[in-house]
């Protein structure tokens, strides 16, 4: 199984204060595209939390990502995760 999402995300910055870093939340919008027996198309509304540490540009999360598969045929989904991202400047 192939499975790749893109999203673009809007980060409330100031949502939450902490000592060191910044811990906002976000929310965006997204496609995901994966493959199995066959290939499916569909959107996604993923919405989280994330630490991004001071001097470095990494950041931890935890997302939902409710969402709705358009092609072969529609259907709810649900889509969840935990990770690691680096940031393009």
């Amino acid at each position: 199984v192939f499975h790749i999402h893109v999203d673009y995300l809007a980060h409330f910055m100031n949502a939450l204060e902490v000592n060191q870093g910044q811990l906002p939340l976000y929310l965006g919008i997204g496609g995901s595209l994966w493959t199995a027996a066959d290939t499916h198309f569909g959107v996604r509304i993923p919405f989280g939390i994330n630490y991004i540490f001071g001097d470095v540009p990494l950041d931890i999360f935890a997302e939902i990502a409710p969402g709705m598969q358009l092609i072969p045929a529609t259907d709810l989904l649900l889509e969840g995760g935990i990770g690691i991202r680096y940031w393009i400047r």
